[in-house]
């Protein structure tokens, strides 16, 4: 963990009390198709109660200070305006990594610094996709309070500002591609499609061609 650490970036995310022992970590950004890090097995699972939306800003992987980019957060119902117009439940598909007791308190590490960018690892309760409860897991969340919260946008101006956006982690509409198509694979075809993501998918392909 001797990376640099841009300016305005925490040195590590924040933990919640509650999230210090945790046995699985639920991914719904990047982490559903980048799972660099040691765990037993891994399942498609869901969350309640939120919406991922690309609020929050990126100085450390998909942009810079001068430019930040656009990575998802998790937002609860009552935050997010545009919810409402969303059909169907309020639910967030991912995947649910089940961590080995003998490196947990490694990997925990390991992604607290990797989401240093005004993340804190909290806990939710995770469901399988039959709807079998998984019990509580740790959730990394951007809230609005963070300092790097960049707020709500158009799907078109968001798509438009990630075109131009890249970090140390690569191009910022690499991230978005990646999640679009990672989305299509583990949402069942019963549930509803994350029509936020796919819209700033489409929107930035436009900008790019453009």
């Amino acid at each position: 963990m001797a990376q640099d650490v841009p300016e305005g970036c925490w040195s590590t995310a924040e933990v919640d009390d509650r999230a210090s022992n945790v046995q699985s970590v639920f991914g719904y950004g990047s982490l559903i198709y980048k799972s660099e890090f040691d765990h037993s097995h891994c399942e498609v699972a869901y969350i309640d109660g939120y919406v991922r939306r690309f609020y929050q800003g990126s100085i450390d992987h998909r942009g810079t200070a001068d430019r930040p980019g656009r990575v998802v957060t998790l937002l609860k119902v009552d935050v997010d305006e545009d919810a409402k117009y969303e059909p169907g439940p309020a639910r967030v598909y991912g995947m649910l990594y089940h961590l080995r007791a003998e490196t947990r308190t490694e990997v925990l590490a390991s992604l607290d610094f990797r989401e240093k960018n005004g993340y804190t690892r909290t806990v939710e309760e995770a469901f399988a996709s039959d709807g079998k409860p998984l019990g509580c897991v740790a959730v990394y969340r951007a809230t609005p309070e963070n300092p790097q919260y960049a707020g709500p946008a158009s799907p078109r101006s968001l798509g438009e500002h990630i075109a131009g956006c890249s970090g140390p982690s690569g191009p910022n509409p690499e991230y978005v591609f990646r999640l679009a198509e990672a989305l299509k694979t583990i949402t069942p075809d019963d549930a509803t499609a994350d029509r936020h993501a796919e819209a700033v998918s489409q929107s930035c392909r436009a900008a790019i061609s453009s």
